[in-house]
């Protein structure tokens, strides 16, 4: 990495709890390696105000004097509906009262998604295309999804609702004339933003911000801080949300809750992560001889990007996936399943072991288990419901 260019994307999306270490390793790699770093995302975090902050270059923008570009580029305008909590029913009226043509509507859970979807079945007739987007499809289904989504607002010749989770917000090039974005951070509304009018089709697209009732985060601790440092950011400012102005208040807010968390705390040693890596005063005998004092090999037994380490993997029949699962049955030894377990990538879903349809399909007998040495199951084709919304324990498996 010493003397190249890195280009970090969607930089905001590093989890807090990696703050610290993100910083002291952009720092590294500029100042000691001279490498470039360049930095990319529509809404900038405050790297330079937390406790290991990033040292910028100077000037740090590649573009200098950005408010004077905020205006030209803006395609979209934010309206706060947030003044109380919505039900099901009066959300899928907003959804058929205010669009047009087509409409995102974007929530924060797979359960809310899945019970506005049928809720607003109920109520349109076969004029209207609903379609569901969330990690219950595996990843080659939803991309079929999107590219048919994709297909019909070119065509135009079609009226369509999506209900998504916030899987649709970063890395899919997608345009519709209005979103309605469940509240959330305002980095994500940003975000959703980015799929309203992304062309400039109109002259001005419509983003609501709702506030969802039917939503359960309490074991979302990312989306319940930020919803709240945005509630306050909304409290305190009244001019455009999608403003540097407007995103600064809600880092400020967003990251003074969380000031504790940035060194990757790990409670079981009383220590961080961050000081794992550094001093690890608390872990070396005082006598130690040697320079080196870093815990590397405790620190990568820990770390862990991407919270994962309570997911099972199900495999679901979906496509190809239907042949590369009857051929893995037929398998002898591990390297050969495993060689079928990496074509299954694309269609394998991660769920959470405290997952309420997991244990559901457990119930009724819906998984099986693949070898012995992975914590990976196929789902019976039964439970995968190609067009509601792809992984369903509402189907009652027939055993004779």
């Amino acid at each position: 990495l010493t003397d190249s260019v890195i280009i970090l994307d969607e930089a905001q999306s590093i989890p807090v709890k990696c703050m610290c270490l993100f910083t002291a390793m952009i720092n590294f790699l500029s100042h000691c390696c001279n490498t470039t770093v360049v930095i990319c995302t529509a809404t900038q975090p405050l790297y330079e105000k937390i406790e290991n902050k990033l040292l910028y270059s100077k000037p740090a923008d590649m573009i200098p004097v950005m408010d004077k570009y905020h205006e030209g580029f803006k395609r979209t305008h934010i309206v706060n509906r947030t003044e109380r909590k919505m039900k099901s029913d009066e959300l899928a009226d907003m959804v058929l009262d205010v669009f047009d043509h087509n409409i995102l509507i974007i929530l924060n859970t797979k359960a809310a998604v899945k019970e506005l979807y049928k809720e607003i079945c109920d109520r349109v007739d076969e004029e209207v295309e609903v379609f569901q987007l969330t990690t219950y499809m595996c990843a080659a289904h939803r991309l079929d999804v999107i590219e048919e989504i994709k297909k019909l607002l070119k065509d135009g010749n079609r009226k369509i609702i999506c209900v998504s989770t916030q899987l649709i917000e970063a890395g899919v090039d997608i345009s519709f004339e209005t979103v309605i974005r469940s509240l959330a951070g305002l980095d994500s509304i940003a975000q959703a933003a980015g799929r309203c009018n992304r062309n400039a089709e109109k002259c001005m697209g419509t983003v609501y911000v709702v506030d969802y009732e039917k939503e359960n985060i309490s074991m979302l601790p990312d989306i319940r801080y930020a919803r709240d440092a945005t509630k306050r950011t909304m409290d305190r400012f009244q001019g455009d949300l999608l403003s540097k102005s407007a995103m600064e208040i809600y880092y400020n807010e967003y990251f003074f809750k969380r000031k504790d968390e940035m060194k990757y705390n790990l409670p079981a040693l009383n220590d961080t992560l961050y000081d794992l890596l550094s001093s690890n005063q608390k872990h070396v005998p005082s006598a130690y001889q040697y320079p080196l004092a870093q815990a590397f090999r405790r620190a990568g037994e820990h770390f862990q990007a991407i919270d994962d380490k309570d997911m099972i993997g199900i495999i679901v029949p979906y496509g190809k996936a239907k042949m590369y699962i009857e051929d893995m049955k037929k398998a002898h030894g591990g390297a050969e399943i495993k060689s079928y377990l990496k074509k299954l990538q694309r269609y394998t879903i991660n769920v959470y072991r405290r997952d309420k349809v997991l244990h559901s399909l457990i119930e009724k007998r819906a998984l099986e288990k693949v070898g012995t040495d992975w914590d990976i199951f196929v789902v019976n084709e039964t439970f995968y419901d190609e067009k509601n919304g792809g992984l369903d324990d509402r189907l009652d498996l027939l055993v004779f």
